[in-house]
């Protein structure tokens, strides 16, 4: 696996930086919380440790059940959003899980993200995500699908003329986001990535498109597009699924986020 997986896992961690926490917690929302601190805290910060804990670990387990309640659930009244107030509570766990796999024994920059500049850093990230993707392949859907539920509260949200810090914020949600979708689906057309990990991850894009191209530039819009694109040529399976995405997100509408 190459590039586009620790740069997918540094666009996931890199979105934190403009969330904030804040809101009340339903029992569901306690439970995804709970486990992904505790999975969270034997992982250590990324980059910190060597050694990762395998897929039938008790505590990567117990998160990846709450994660996998969370692809349903996430916006309903069980586990409910509230735009940057929600974010880094609900889907920052899975963002530094994600982040703690593909740097292990890696390191990080001075400043904690990821060093996905240095070649041979990148090439490292990249063997770790292939080593662990059992174990980050709930905390990436998850966490993509919980940017992707959040963004229309953001859109809400946000200045409509961001200046300073605003303005950067809006500007990693975005790129984040789009991040995070491409990413996704260069996954899904990766010849190493088993069936059911494909299926499932294209799935999920296919029915999240339509809010991620809300915070995407329309020169993004286009990107994302072409690699749907490249996926339905490439996979006569899933065209039908490619086609929807590329409709879902043509009909976004193009709003602060979008143009700012």
């Amino acid at each position: 696996m190459n590039r586009r997986f620790s740069t997918l896992a540094a666009c996931t961690f890199a979105l934190l930086a403009a969330g904030c926490g804040g809101g009340g917690d339903t029992e569901e929302t306690a439970a995804l919380v709970k486990t992904g601190q505790a999975l969270e805290a034997k992982l250590g910060a990324p980059g910190a440790n060597a050694r990762m804990p395998g897929k039938d670990d008790a505590d990567v387990k117990a998160f990846d059940s709450e994660a996998e309640k969370g692809l349903t659930a996430l916006g309903s009244d069980r586990l409910p959003v509230q735009g940057m107030d929600s974010y880094e509570k609900l889907c920052g766990p899975a963002a530094k899980i994600i982040a703690a796999y593909a740097s292990a024994g890696v390191g990080t920059n001075a400043d904690g993200t990821l060093q996905t500049d240095d070649r041979a850093k990148v090439a490292a990230m990249s063997a770790n995500v292939e080593r662990y993707m059992d174990q980050m392949f709930t905390p990436l859907l998850f966490a993509a699908h919980c940017t992707a539920v959040h963004i229309p509260k953001v859109e809400e949200q946000v200045d409509s003329k961001p200046e300073g810090k605003k303005a950067e914020a809006m500007a990693q949600i975005r790129n984040g986001a789009f991040g995070q979708a491409a990413g996704l689906l260069q996954i899904v057309g990766d010849p190493s990535l088993d069936e059911a990990k494909r299926r499932k991850a294209l799935d999920l894009i296919a029915r999240d498109a339509g809010n991620f191209a809300i915070a995407m530039s329309p020169e993004q819009r286009q990107q994302f597009a072409r690699l749907a694109d490249a996926v339905g040529q490439a996979m006569p399976a899933a065209k039908a699924q490619a086609d929807r995405i590329k409709a879902a997100a043509s009909k976004a509408p193009c709003g602060k986020l979008c143009s700012a």
